[in-house]
């Protein structure tokens, strides 16, 4: 999460504590609710069977304004026997008693896997019935929504089914409303439902709205489909498969059709989600370049007092503030950049008033900068002294100054709109106006990397500035694509616009009580068109599944399913893993090589005399030995030799660092106070032992390391998977 949402929801976080500091006691006792604290906790125990015996409970009382004016009981139950954890919430509604929200967290690290998984299927009729206990009515008004979400992810080890249900209002999708439930496929446990149903609103009659028929030609006549580089999203950062590969091209609804725009169903206009009437936008960006301006090359690190005097040319520091906090970093940004991070302020540190930089260590650009002068308590709305167009060329004109290359290469989306915030309840209009710079390569946007850039309007000053961007991606050609007739056919031949409830958005931010009725191209899941193969493809890309008869219930069942996705494992012809085998050194080394998109030269002499061209891994220790992972054992590199534990760290952290050096220290105390079997670590393999540490990767087990023991195939995936999700230098 970027810093400087960060700080605001630490300071919202920090309000919300004082505000309900001075509240009344009979307030926070639910005096106003019809359902008292005892009978609302009767109504948590007696559903979800909790022992009156358990007495450890955090009771808390709400009111908001969502969902017409609710009031809310919560209960926290928190439960730690024998080093275990259990963790129960229940929310109840405190003038129905309905149960509004309850969720299960419990320590299933050392439980025992079951022998069989319940299948899909049977965790839904788990859910559907505690849909019939907890929301009877409810549940006859949804229908199970289509899910954006691979088939079940994985929970405290175990594997877990999440549905969810779409609210119906006569007959037609109110989104906005859903019921979920999560089922714990070992166990058979409901472990999280929530409801977000609001009864306050009102829907407007289907009586006389336009025909889909004529929503779909509104659609190829006025909206169609607009080029753009997407990268899929996913519930993991894009897997290794995909590493170092170019950005595909598709088109794409954009915020049409179920991205914040529709067709009125009424009068068939198009409209915003505010309601108000819109124009497509302009779909041609900027003229393709033959040759990108050349980005800043990266050079030696720069030091800390060469980023600190960098940061002063990008921004004006007032005299008085003086560096507060410093930290050198890698691999948080795209691109795997390094960074040095900045944090001023004022030397008699004056509440609230501070600002944190971020700058390129190597090519010496302004990443991030925010600027926080005000107090919570003393913000008031201050006068507008600069509108919106004089707002907007401050950005520009910030923009060249200090990203004179990127300021070549975006076009801004427009959204001349001030924002408002809420401050002990009192609508105050945001002193600022933000600007949205989208990257655009060979003409077409890429909405992945852009600039933000926000300028106060009361004093005229660049108050936040954010580079996401990242120099390392590579863009695929634009020729040979379909053309958007061709495309806007093929999305229509599966999809057709729909009738759709959607709550209208409010200036402030709040939930509308307002609802429209709209056509939209997609309900559920978005979906794009390939611009090369004309595919229909979702937005939300998983990888792909593969068949492993083997790993059902076994504990490195997660990772080793999203290695598989991601085309570092697979099976062997029974389609099975093996995950209990020793892994041998090649077979670790072609899942690094892999994870890590090696590839070797062309016509390579073998760089180890056991590693002949004929062997089927000798590509990938070719190429590792190439980037500094693996260095062998004299000429030799012993391929079929089982790979020991502590051999394994050692390449990942070569890997993690791109082959770098460790940290040259005498760490042999550090890790004797925490392993019996410390001294048992190779000389060679302490400093890596120690950063896998530090990074979550290796853990231990009942205080032993286990350095010399043989990894296991699943030790292998477990660690590797690890490595992928925590560190930049294997891919992102």
């Amino acid at each position: 999460m970027p810093r400087k949402i960060t700080r605001k929801l630490i300071s919202l976080a920090i309000l919300g504590a004082m505000l309900m500091t001075f509240v009344p006691s009979a307030w926070a006792q639910g005096e106003g609710a019809k359902i008292t604290r005892e009978e609302a906790m009767k109504i948590a125990r007696d559903t979800f069977g909790i022992p009156e015996g358990l007495k450890n409970v955090d009771i808390s009382y709400r009111e908001e304004s969502y969902f017409g004016n609710r009031k809310i009981w919560e209960f926290n139950w928190n439960m730690s026997i024998l080093n275990r954890y259990r963790h129960i919430s229940v929310s109840i509604d405190a003038d129905t008693g309905e149960i509004i929200q309850y969720s299960e967290n419990e320590d299933w690290s050392n439980a025992k896997k079951p022998a069989k998984y319940k299948t899909r299927e049977e965790c839904r009729q788990i859910a559907e019935a505690m849909l019939q206990r907890l929301a009877p009515e409810k549940f006859k008004q949804s229908r199970p929504m289509e899910q954006p979400y691979p088939e079940y992810d994985y929970y405290g080890g175990f594997r877990t089914y999440s549905f969810t249900y779409v609210r119906l209002v006569n007959g037609i999708p109110f989104s906005d409303n859903t019921l979920t439930v999560n089922v714990n496929a070992g166990t058979g446990k409901v472990i999280h439902y929530y409801s977000n149903w609001d009864n306050s609103v009102e829907f407007p009659r289907p009586d006389g709205v336009i025909t889909a028929e004529q929503a779909e030609r509104i659609f190829r006549e006025q909206i169609g489909l607009r080029l753009a580089y997407v990268r899929p999203y996913g519930p993991y950062p894009p897997g290794p498969v995909n590493a170092g590969k170019p950005v595909q091209l598709y088109y794409t609804v954009e915020d049409f059709m179920g991205g914040g725009s529709y067709i009125d169903a009424f009068s068939g206009k198009l409209i915003d989600g505010f309601g108000k009437e819109v124009k497509v936008p302009e779909k041609v960006y900027l003229p393709v370049k033959e040759e990108p301006p050349a980005a800043n090359q990266p050079g030696k690190t720069l030091t800390l007092e060469e980023a600190r005097a960098k940061a002063g040319e990008y921004i004006d520091i007032p005299s008085d503030y003086t560096v507060q906090n410093s930290r050198y970093a890698e691999g948080w940004y795209p691109g795997s950049a390094k960074t040095w991070e900045f944090q001023f302020g004022p030397s008699d540190y004056r509440g609230g008033e501070n600002i944190s930089v971020t700058i390129n260590a190597q090519t010496g650009e302004l990443i991030n900068y925010h600027r926080w002068e005000e107090i919570w308590g003393e913000q008031e709305e201050k006068p507008v002294n600069y509108d919106y167009d004089r707002c907007k060329q401050i950005a520009l004109d910030y923009l060249k100054k200090v990203a004179p290359q990127k300021a070549e290469q975006v076009y801004l989306q427009e959204f001349p709109r001030q924002d408002y915030y809420y401050v002990n309840g009192k609508e105050v209009k945001s002193p600022a106006y933000s600007f949205n710079f989208v990257r655009v390569v060979n003409g077409v946007p890429f909405n992945m990397n852009n600039i933000s850039i926000s300028v106060n309007n009361n004093t005229g000053k660049v108050r936040e500035y954010w580079s996401n961007w990242d120099e390392n991606q590579t863009f695929a050609s634009r020729d040979g694509i379909i053309t958007e007739k061709e495309a806007v056919e093929s999305l229509l031949a599966l999809e057709k616009p729909t009738l759709k409830y959607t709550r209208k958005a409010s200036e402030d931010g709040r939930p509308a009580k307002e609802v429209m009725l709209v056509y939209t191209l997609y309900n559920q899941v978005p979906k794009m068109v390939n611009a090369r193969t004309g595919e229909v493809e979702n937005v939300y890309n998983y990888g792909v599944p593969v068949e492993l008869k083997d790993i059902d219930g076994h504990w490195a069942e997660r990772e080793i399913r999203i290695l598989a996705a991601w085309g570092v494992v697979s099976g062997n012809k029974e389609k099975k893993f093996n995950p209990d085998r020793t892994i041998t050194r090649a077979e670790f080394i072609s899942m690094l090589a892999a994870a890590k998109g090696l590839e070797p030269g062309s016509e390579e002499a073998p760089m180890f005399i056991d590693v002949p061209k004929t062997a089927w891994y000798f590509n990938a220790v070719q190429a590792a030995a190439r980037a500094g992972l693996v260095k062998g054992s004299g000429k030799k590199f012993n391929p079929n030799q089982p790979i020991s534990r502590q051999e394994m760290v050692v390449m990942l952290m070569n890997a993690a660092n791109s082959g770098g050096s460790f940290l040259q220290e005498d760490l042999t105390d550090v890790l004797q106070a925490e392993f019996k079997d410390a001294d048992k670590i190779a000389g060679w393999a302490k400093n890596a032992v120690v950063q896998a540490l530090q990074m979550g990767i290796l853990t231990g087990q009942n205080g032993y390391i286990k350095p010399t023991n043989p990894a296991t195939r699943a030790e292998a995936a477990v660690l590797l998977a690890r490595t992928l999700q925590v560190s930049a230098g294997l891919g992102y």
